[in-house]
């Protein structure tokens, strides 16, 4: 069996942003309708698999999660942990 290539992970990371990008824009319009809202751990969650450029497509096309403080600080944890985990998993492996 063939090990991971960079096609795989391409691929991983359009599926994961395109889901993403659907996943904010269900519950931005759940939002306008006024019914059950997508959590936003789980908005969070789709942005740590890889989503976090996805999502900030969705907040600009969409408008949504712009306004709430909280919800953008916790997304630039997200996105500024996974610089953090990018470095250390470089610096890391064997040259």
């Amino acid at each position: 069996m063939e090990g991971i290539t960079a096609q795989h992970i391409f691929l991983y990371l359009l599926v994961i942003n395109l889901i993403t990008v659907a996943v904010w824009w269900l519950d931005k319009r759940a939002s306008i309708q006024g019914s059950w809202r997508i959590p936003e751990k789980t908005l969070l969650v789709f942005c740590f698999l890889g989503g976090s450029p996805g999502g900030f497509l969705a907040s600009r096309l969409f408008r949504h999660k712009t306004k709430k403080s909280s919800f953008r600080a916790r997304y630039i944890l997200v996105v500024i942990l996974q610089i953090i985990l990018l470095i250390a998993y470089y610096t890391q492996r064997p040259h």
